[in-house]
């Protein structure tokens, strides 16, 4: 079980690390906007909150 925490959090760190170079790249070439700020905004937190649950089964 704990395997497959490591898995998932690896997996979640890894979409966080994307969306990351996304918005950098967006910048980068301005093309950053409100609507996209909002859009990868929400999918962060959620991958922030998997993440954190996915942690604190196996830190406590």
């Amino acid at each position: 079980m704990f395997n497959s925490s490591c898995v998932e959090s690896r997996l979640i760190e890894s979409r966080i690390e994307d969306l990351r170079n996304k918005l950098n790249s967006l910048t980068c070439n301005n093309r950053l906007t409100d609507d996209i700020v909002i859009q990868y905004s929400e999918e962060l937190d959620e991958l922030i909150v998997k993440y954190l649950t996915c942690t604190k089964k196996y830190t406590n």
